[in-house]
């Protein structure tokens, strides 16, 4: 099982239309995981999308993500999520 963090939606900050799109970013592993079938265990919602007005904003504000992410999974409800996921 990896800690992960998803984003699920479209991506207007490079303006590809309604095209919904699933990315993962497992935090833990530099596996490549293209192809294969994953389950995902979701723990909380972290924002809405947004189009950014660069990418460099973008960046930054995925990192956020990441960090609020980590801190979810490592809080009581992402451990009891986790701990359900494993069984």
């Amino acid at each position: 099982m990896h800690r992960a963090t998803i984003s699920i939606g479209t991506n207007p900050t490079f303006e590809d239309g309604p095209q919904v799109h699933t990315e993962v970013y497992c935090h833990d592993t530099s596996d490549d995981l293209y192809g294969e079938h994953v389950a995902l265990w979701f723990v909380a919602r972290i924002r809405d999308t947004v189009r950014f007005a660069s990418v460099d904003e973008l960046l930054l504000a995925v990192e956020a993500d990441v960090r609020r992410s980590e801190a979810l999974l490592d809080s009581a409800r992402g451990r009891r999520v986790l701990a359900a996921a494993a069984r």
